[in-house]
């Protein structure tokens, strides 16, 4: 299947430099992963040079979707432990 728009817009294939080794999708787009993944990796494979994509890992990220409320979790916490702000 073909990458959809959306997901060419979010990921930015052509965009990844010589030094990125892993690409991770996380928020609702890891849920999704074992859906467009194929089709994701497949448009990597046509945008992207050879020696960018040596060794390139694309991967859900392990937080998933949960990972907003963590970080806004973590911002709170440092802002109210954090004397002076």
């Amino acid at each position: 299947a073909p990458l959809p728009k959306a997901a060419g817009k979010i990921a930015k294939p052509s965009r990844l430099g010589a030094k990125t080794r892993r690409l991770l999708l996380g928020g609702g787009l890891s849920a999704a992963f074992p859906y467009f993944a194929p089709a994701l990796k497949a448009e990597v494979q046509r945008r992207v040079l050879a020696p960018s994509r040596e060794g390139l890992a694309i991967l859900p990220a392990a937080l998933g979707n949960g990972a907003g409320r963590l970080g806004a979790a973590r911002l709170a916490l440092n802002k109210l432990l954090t004397p002076g702000q």
